[in-house]
């Protein structure tokens, strides 16, 4: 997935590939959740990292502003993508500082997050080994040939994924020879089981820490992908319930879940401002900004109504203003290792703040209504 052609002509003809252009596509998650069906992918692996594109605030922050420890534009799109009880995987490289990672998303979906910088020594060996037996051609790697004397312009050349750097005066790089890759044994992108060279135990010999999770009994993300466990459920999917009402669906998801709660129907303009959130994506903040607009009108619209009953609601009793002074509320912020003390000084704000708004803007009503009777 990215946006540059070159890039995605490259993991087609290298990789063998699919790509996706995400500029193209309105919502790049939900086109990812189509793919399979609305589940998600088993694994998706970050290999952008800090200087990811596809969100211009977070372009701003991170990379102008420097604010974030790297734009996780890429980051936050693979943990939308991953199925639940999924994999994560992050190679591309980020800052030290904090960024605005979904990782309560990645708490809530169970996911395994993997991580590293690339241990270069300890890999190099290995790689000399497979271009010595042809499994790796390293001349397919290279996207751009410049000179040395401009090499440091290389750096802006729309952030390559991989630029090899060649002498104008010396002798191109030899190309491998077709016979050694048509003899090569196998290699990833052939069908089948490829052909082992080495043993399990020769391999784990030779390189210190090679297969360190071979065993499934080492692997901790294991027992989550096993379909033979007894459950004790007697059906392989839930009865439907029926909808007296239509209910509102993420667009990443194939179709409303079999139980849900109709306890709190839409209504109004909150449940107007609700139905509109849900053309966007979870992976959209616009979803969710949309959805914590909805609720406070329709607190709002909760407290205007009760105006018109007899029991109107009350901000003096229901904000709890009164314990401050009876319940040993003032003596309680002194003297203690409270962990709400950081926040007391806007707690007046956002408990009476609404209030005092609403009181104002009565007040200048009735005061307008007044002076036009006078006149």
């Amino acid at each position: 997935m990215d946006h540059l052609e070159y890039r995605l002509e490259k993991a087609r003809s290298f990789a063998h590939a699919e790509t996706w252009n995400f500029a193209e596509y309105k919502d790049i998650v939900v086109e990812m959740k189509k793919t399979t069906d609305y589940l998600g992918a088993d694994v998706a692996i970050d290999a952008a990292g800090a200087e990811a594109d596809g969100s211009f605030i977070q372009n701003v922050t991170a990379a102008q502003l420097k604010l974030q420890g790297g734009s996780p534009v890429a980051l936050n799109w693979a943990i939308d993508s991953v199925r639940k009880a999924g994999t994560v995987s992050v190679i591309g490289a980020y800052g030290p500082i904090f960024s605005a990672v979904k990782f309560g998303d990645a708490l809530n979906k169970g996911l395994t997050l993997r991580m590293n910088q690339c241990p270069v020594k300890r890999q190099w060996p290995r790689l000399f080994e497979h271009i010595r037996n042809g499994y790796l051609k390293p001349s397919d790697l290279v996207t751009h040939r410049i000179p040395w004397n401009t090499s440091p312009r290389a750096t802006t050349c729309s952030r390559p994924s991989s630029i090899t750097a060649s002498n104008p005066w010396s002798s191109p790089v030899p190309p491998e020879s077709e016979e050694t890759m048509a003899e090569t044994p196998s290699t990833p992108y052939l069908a089948g089981v490829p052909k082992r060279r080495f043993t399990n135990e020769e391999l784990r010999a030779r390189i210190p820490g090679w297969g360190a999770d071979l065993d499934p009994a080492d692997r901790p993300s294991v027992p989550k992908v096993r379909t033979d466990l007894e459950t004790g459920a007697h059906w392989d999917f839930p009865e439907r319930q029926t909808a007296a009402q239509p209910r509102e669906r993420s667009i990443e998801h194939q179709f409303v879940t079999p139980v849900f709660g109709t306890s709190v129907p839409l209504k109004g303009v909150s449940g107007a401002m609700r139905r509109y959130a849900y053309k966007y994506s979870e992976a959209r903040a616009a979803h969710w900004l949309i959805l914590i607009a909805a609720d406070r009108v329709d607190a709002g619209g909760s407290h205007l109504r009760s105006f018109l009953t007899l029991r109107p609601d009350n901000p003096v009793t229901e904000t709890g203003v009164l314990s401050e002074f009876t319940r040993h509320g003032v003596s309680s912020r002194f003297g203690s290792k409270r962990a709400d003390l950081k926040e007391q000084a806007l707690a007046p704000l956002f408990a009476a703040g609404p209030w005092i708004l609403a009181g104002g803007a009565a007040f200048a009503v009735v005061r307008r209504l007044v002076r036009a009777a006078r006149t």
